[in-house]
């Protein structure tokens, strides 16, 4: 089924894509040994993939293991403890199909030696080096298997429910270090051929999606920590910045041991910085993080990456102890982990910084409701990768938060604690958490996974609230806006409301089981105001409340700071002078600095004089980060009296994003002091080429001719200053003939995320005459990641068309037999 917005766009799949299932099989791996020599100079791994299984059919003739892009070169077979001989196979179509000596039955364990080769860089195994667009790169190896890319650097069953214990023994030439999976079991020198040997081994049963290798030159900081061995893995004579961007390892670990109540699974736990790698992988025991959590003084100012180090933790449970048996399933790992790192702020910075995440998490689902809706569980998708889309983790996050506190916080505990006890090390499916909460707390959240997990979309509601003098209550109307044409989409759930009174705070719940409602509750006097979700319990909701002036005034202070932003964007679309002097007055009340941020964002869409002059004033203020919205406030109303303010902050300013952004607001003046900021800033290097994309982006806005912003596609350019100029190529140059024809040149950039600027740019020229070659690299690409948004773009432009084909399979591969 497709589930596409209301407001159009690209829909998640298209009408004729198939529901997707687990394969059958015919066997369960047990073992899987690795011993391979890993080349970086030649971009190649050689070595035997070993592996140990129990048969499960009864007369079983054949073993398949996916295999995309090896070289298989032989296999050999062993059955109980008879000695391993050649065997017969076939490669085709990412398959590696093993025949047999002979027919045989269930309950039989078989040994399968196969070795293979890999001689290119591809998905599974990533090979970085030093290239003619980016000749400072370093030399490194490291794996992604997640999705469905293990089986590009190894034969394997490669579906997430498929576990096996695991070793990982890895030659490399000397001086380099291999990490992987579990414990380090011993290194090896061999000072004749110039090389070393790890030997990794994992006594816990893992999916092979989770498997990793990372090899390059790295040195080695064991975290001080008495309950788990916590190691990082940096670049040399980076560990500084290592431990600045990996510094909330501790506090995250001693949170989640607490609020699981379940032992860590493995030995240690490790974490190494890769270049060029996308985010946080949560690899088994030995997570793959992004190498921006290398931070400099500067960015740790107002910068950390301390959500991405307790989400990946936190899937050491979720998803790597206890693993969606298929991706349909996902949202157990992904959803689980993203509320786990928003639960860690609450734990490691307080309430405000948790209610943040909340928002944030809730934000990001709305962002992507505008191109298209689905249940957060669905068999239907055309990439793997598309799964992991925001309804998969901001939106199942924000309905783990509903449940939670609609069942309670230590309910919650031991329900999810008895959930993980029950399935480790073993695979799961939605039906699992929902049995697993009923056994230990009673609580049947079948009715709730109907409403939020299997249906798409979230409640949208009108709520007019007036005040009976003469009966002395308040009148509530609830309109379910989403179910006015469909009673199927009402959502029955207790909604929390509040009640200001002269004696304190009045909760009620307001049953909603029909498209309308209307409620009358006695009350001993006049609220001072009325507020829907006072907890921010529900998070996927939108609101409309309509209430008197006064009500909205005084739930500008409220203690919750989330209820206090809707109330300043309340009172902010009056667009009054009036207005402006009472968000004026609550910025010097605001102790958080999301609040005065919030209220920045606010003024600067009203545009009126006072509030222009209250912003200049926050300029000051202390925390970077509300300096940083004030800027982004004033930058639109392109004032040119702003641009001394902007051009000291750009030059003095003690954070480097308040100092890029000022750089941004300098060119929206377009005075004459922005162009030598410019020239001073493609000068300065900075965390992830901070002020040089800033410099591009201010550039493109004072000049965005080709002949300025194409030199910064030539080689030897950033990648993230290469994908801020062609964004701006694209916004500036739609209808340029040549411009389509270089952006299809430069899907071959070796940075990820170049190709991906590439596909969004081809996206915003809307020209369908690309689409013959976007279908002929969609038909050879073996990247997960750069598949999906292939697919994505090719569909985007081809909307309207009623025709298009399911996207095509990988590319087929033979092998000698």
């Amino acid at each position: 089924m497709m589930h596409a917005s209301a407001r159009g766009g690209v829909g998640f799949a298209s009408a004729d894509t198939p529901p997707r299932f687990l394969p059958d099989t015919t066997f369960d791996s047990r073992h899987v040994r690795l011993e391979i020599a890993v080349d970086l100079a030649q971009q190649s791994l050689e070595g035997w993939c070993r592996h140990t299984v129990c048969l499960l059919g009864e007369r079983v003739e054949t073993l398949v293991f996916h295999a995309v892009d090896l070289e298989v070169q032989e296999v050999r077979v062993g059955v109980g403890k008879g000695a391993p001989r050649a065997a017969r196979f076939s490669v085709a179509d990412g398959c590696l199909t093993v025949r047999l000596p002979r027919p045989l039955p269930a309950g039989t364990e078989v040994q399968v030696a196969i070795r293979y080769g890999l001689r290119r860089a591809g998905p599974g195994l990533h090979f970085i080096a030093p290239t003619r667009e980016y000749p400072d790169w370093p030399r490194q190896a490291w794996t992604q298997g997640q999705s469905d890319d293990a089986r590009c650097w190894f034969p394997c069953r490669d579906v997430p429910s498929e576990k096996a214990t695991s070793e990982i023994i890895v030659t490399v030439a000397k001086g380099l270090t291999a990490i992987a999976n579990g414990r380090l079991v011993s290194t090896t020198h061999d000072e004749r051929r110039g090389t070393s040997t790890f030997h990794w081994q994992m006594e816990q049963p893992h999916s092979m999606y989770l498997f990793s290798l990372v090899v390059g030159a790295f040195e080695e900081y064991q975290e001080p920590y008495a309950r788990v061995p916590l190691f990082f893995y940096y670049p040399p004579g980076r560990q500084d910045e290592a431990r600045r961007g990996l510094r909330a390892t501790r506090a995250a670990m001693d949170f989640l041991l607490a609020e699981t109540g379940v032992a860590y699974p493995y030995a240690r736990y490790a974490q190494v910085t890769a270049f060029d790698f996308g985010g946080g992988m949560e690899n088994t025991s030995a997570t793959t993080q992004t190498d921006l959590v290398l931070l400099d003084e500067r960015a740790a100012r107002d910068l950390d990456f301390d959500k991405l180090v307790a989400h990946e933790l936190a899937h050491q449970w979720f998803g790597d102890l206890v693993t969606c048996k298929d991706w349909t399933h996902g949202w157990l790992n992904e959803s689980f982990a993203t509320y786990y790192d928003a639960l860690f702020q609450k734990y490691d910075k307080g309430l405000d910084e948790f209610r943040v995440a909340c928002w944030s998490m809730a934000e990001a689902y709305f962002d992507e409701c505008q191109t298209y809706q689905r249940p957060i569980v669905t068999r239907v998708w055309r990439e793997s990768f598309q799964m992991f889309d925001r309804h998969l983790y901001q939106k199942g996050a924000c309905v783990l938060h509903w449940l939670r506190s609609q069942v309670g916080d230590e309910a919650w505990r031991r329900g999810i604690g008895a959930y993980l006890r029950r399935h480790a090390f073993g695979a799961v499916e939605t039906s699992d958490l929902v049995a697993a909460m009923a056994a230990t707390t009673g609580i049947n959240l079948e009715a709730a996974f109907e409403d939020w997990i299997f249906r798409p979309g979230h409640p949208e509601f009108k709520i007019v609230y007036a005040w009976d003098e003469r009966k002395r209550g308040a009148i509530v109307r609830v309109v379910q806006k989403q179910a006015l044409d469909d009673r199927k989409a009402v959502y029955k759930l207790a909604l929390p409301v509040a009640f200001d009174l002269p004696r304190g705070r009045r909760h009620e719940r307001l049953v909603l089981t029909e498209p309308e409602h209307a409620f009358f509750l006695p009350l001993p006097a006049a609220p001072r105001t009325f507020i829907v979700d006072p907890d921010s319990e529900l998070l996927l909701k939108r609101l409309e409340v309509l209430k008197p002036a006064a009500l909205w005034e005084a739930q500008l202070d409220d203690p919750n700071l989330l209820v206090r932003a809707e109330a300043i964007e309340a009172v902010a679309a009056r667009g009054t002078p009036a207005a402006v002097d009472l968000l004026t007055a609550r910025y010097e009340r605001e102790t958080f600095w999301w609040g005065r941020a919030r209220l920045a964002t606010a003024l600067g869409k009203m545009g009126l004089p006072a509030a222009v002059t209250a912003l200049r004033g926050w300029l000051a203020d202390r925390h970077p980060k509300v300096r940083r919205a004030v800027v982004n406030a004033l930058a639109p109303l392109r004032r040119p009296e702003l641009a001394g303010e902007f051009r000291r902050l750009f030059l003095e300013d003690p954070s480097l994003f308040v100092a890029a952004d000022a750089l941004r607001a300098l060119a929206n003046t377009h005075e004459a002091a922005a162009r030598p900021a410019i020239a001073q800033a493609l000068q300065t290097a900075s965390w992830n080429e901070t002020m040089r994309v800033a410099a591009v982006d201010a550039l493109a806005e004072i000049d965005g001719r080709p002949a300025v912003l194409a030199p910064f596609l030539r080689p030897g350019t950033p990648a993230p200053v290469k994908a801020a100029a062609i964004k701006h190529l694209a916004r500036r140059q739609a209808g340029e003939p040549s411009l389509p024809r270089r952006l299809l040149r430069l899907l071959d950039d070796p940075a990820r995320l170049v190709p991906l600027a590439a596909l969004h740019a081809l996206e915003r020229l809307g020209d369908p005459a690309v689409v013959p070659e976007l279908r002929r690299r969609l038909a050879r690409e073996r990247d997960s990641i750069l598949r999906s948004q292939l697919d994505r773009t090719i569909r985007c432009l081809r909307l309207g068309r009623t025709d298009d084909p399911p996207a095509p399979a990988r590319r087929r591969q033979t092998s000698k037999a």
